[in-house]
Formats: C-alpha cells, structure tokens, sequence
C-alpha cells in the first residue's frame, strides 16, 4: 500500500496523531484571542485592516463581495469589483484588492496582465511589510505577499514572525491568513506543520468563512497525499466538496489541484455531474496556462508545463514511491496506461529513472535567484 511505503515504520501516521492531539489542546491560546463566533467574511475583514485608523465601511464591504465574487468563480463581477477598489480605495484594500485582481487574471489565463498587477504588488509589499508600526498596511502587505508565493508556487518573501506564528502578529490577520500559512509550509515540503497549521485553524474558524474552510480542506489533503495516507487525504477532500456544494465554491480546487494529486479525479466520478467535471478541468487549464506564465516571467521551474495532467499526476505519485498498479488505482487508469504516461513523460522531462524524478519533483521549491527583483 502506498500508505505503509510512505510511512515506513509508522513513524509519520503517529506523528501526524500526534500533531492533531497537539494543535487540539492548544489552538486557543496560540492562534486565537478573541472569540470569533458568528464571523462572516466581511467581519473578518474588518479585523484584518483594522485598528491603524478609519476604513471606508462601503469599500471593505465591497472587498468582502469581491472575494466572494472571485471564489464562486464569478470573474465578471469579481473584476469589476476588483477595478474599482484599486482605482478608488484606501491602499491596504486597495492592495488586497489588487492581489484578487491577479488571481482572476491568472485563473482566466490572462498572464500578462496578471504579471502587471504581481510587479505592482512586489514593490508594494517591501513597503508595507518594512512598517510593521502600520497594522493595516502591514496586514495587507502579508496577506498579499503570501497570496503572491501561493499562485506561484515559491518563496519570495522574508517574514519569519509569520512562518512561525509569532504573537506579534495581528489576531485578525492570523485567523484570516490561516489558509495561506498553510500553503506556505505545503509549498515547502513541510507537510506535517502544513497539515498541524490546517488543522489548527479548522479548529477554530468558524463555519461562517466557507472559502477559508475549504481552503484548509483542501490543504489538509494535500498535506496527508504527501504523507501517505490517502484515506485521511479523501476525508478532508469530501469535506471541501460538500462545502462547494453548499457554497458554490470552487476556486481552492482550482488552486490547488497541483497538490491534490488527482484526488479530485478519483472523487468527482462520485461527486459531480459529467457537466460539472468538464467545468473544472476547463477552469483548471485556464489557470495553468496564466500560472505557467507568471512562472516563466519570475523565472521559475516550469518543466511541467510540457506533461498532461495524468502525467504530472502520475509522476508526482511514482516520485512520492508509488507503484504502478497503486497509481493506476488511485486515477482510474489500467497499470498499463501508467506505465505508457510514465515512459512519455520521462522522454518530455528528461529523465531515465524514478531517482531522478524524485529529485526534479519532490525537491522544495527555491526562492527567486535574483533576490533584489523581490525584496
């Protein structure tokens, strides 16, 4: 079973066990102070750009329907929204507004102009995260950091008070950024903590925020994918669909798929109609193919830009220690056919071996060489 390959002695399920007993007894006093019962996305919000002086209510009650807008995959709307509060609001939601503003544009394909908005950004988050005396733009500025890496996949920015949950940051901002926290230590190979930070705040963030729940959803079976413990990974996957049912959320799903290893592709047969699977996949080329812009633009790794989904699935898995005949289970596919992607795939990669797939796969993704473009 892949499960005991990855896990070996047992040694990672206890310690995800243990992971899970630990964030349950001390959640509250580490990631919460105030109690956020009955907080809705525009309250949560309010906390995040809070107390550094007066926010225009009408724009943050906007930025709350831009997300909404950007999570239901309502992109029409979103973008309007998106245009005006750039144009018009105060900067820090402006700036948030602006980091959604090139989400939508990735996910719709548009690269270019997603990579206009991301150099915007990049010189706006040295400022705002220099000025931690400025809760506000300081919030906006993280927030719109970690959205950056979380599109493209790498590290870019300095901020260990946030990579480690310092009290110093703002209780708003911890409960808000749960998701993208998260997403940082998953991007960088450190699937346990990925897996203890989801945990965590679904612990604690309240049904009201569905995108946030899904997004820690989400995260939290990715996290247990790389793990080895598919089971548990399906649990929270299932988790996430029902809250996309709910909700009309999709957009975690799309963000993420490159982490769910072909989960959804196992679970949607279950789940969706054939109408709804073609809509996803659809949604999930057109954000690859702003992504992979961004990518080549910032010069990162895009190497598999030249697989088809079933191959980066596939070898994803043979790199994580997957057999052929798991793989083939796990999406749907004869043993064969596993074989056939692997074999194409390697010739596309230039590989001759699972060594050094392994090493082009699961290596942690690397911060930008040219520093200075960033920071």
């Amino acid at each position: 079973m892949a499960k005991e390959q990855l896990s070996g002695d047992g040694t990672a399920a206890k310690a995800t066990a243990d992971d899970e007993e630990q964030f349950r007894n001390r959640r509250a006093d580490r990631f919460m102070v105030d109690s956020n019962e009955g907080l809705d996305v525009a309250d949560a919000l309010r906390l995040v750009l809070r107390d550094a002086g007066e926010l225009d209510q009408h724009n943050l009650m906007v930025l709350g329907e831009l997300e909404a807008s950007y999570h239901r995959s309502l992109f029409d709307t979103a973008l309007e929204k998106a245009n005006y509060l750039v144009e018009n609001a105060e900067t820090p939601i402006a700036m948030y507004a602006r980091s959604i503003r090139m989400l939508i544009m990735t996910a719709t394909g548009n690269g270019e102009e997603a990579y206009r908005d991301l150099l915007v950004l990049k010189s706006m988050c040295k400022k705002g995260l220099a000025k931690r005396d400025d809760e506000q733009l300081f919030s906006a500025s993280a927030i719109c950091a970690l959205s950056i890496e979380s599109v493209l996949m790498t590290s870019l920015f300095e901020f260990p008070d946030i990579a480690e949950g310092s009290d110093g940051i703002p209780t708003g901002l911890k409960v808000y950024f749960g998701h993208l926290l998260a997403m940082r230590f998953l991007r960088l190979g450190r699937y346990q903590e990925a897996y203890g930070v989801a945990f965590s705040f679904l612990s604690i963030v309240t049904a009201r925020i569905p995108s946030t729940r899904m997004y820690l959803h989400c995260v939290a079976a990715s996290a247990q994918m790389l793990m080895g413990d598919v089971d548990r990974a399906r649990v929270h996957f299932n988790k996430a669909w029902e809250l996309k049912d709910e909700y009309g959320i999709i957009m975690p799903f799309i963000e993420l798929n490159y982490a769910l290893l072909g989960l959804p592709r196992i679970n949607r047969a279950e789940l969706a109609t054939p109408d709804e699977i073609q809509r996803v996949d659809a949604m999930i080329s057109s954000f690859s193919k702003g992504w992979y812009y961004l990518r080549r633009q910032c010069g990162l790794s895009t190497e598999s830009e030249l697989l088809t989904p079933l191959e980066n699935y596939a070898c994803s898995l043979a790199a994580l220690g997957w057999r052929n005949k798991e793989i083939g289970r796990h999406l749907l596919v004869s043993e064969s056919a596993v074989k056939h992607r692997l074999s194409s795939a390697y010739l596309k990669l230039n590989v001759s071996n699972r060594a050094e797939l392994q090493r082009l796969f699961r290596t942690p993704p690397q911060q930008v060489r040219d520093y200075n473009m960033w920071l």
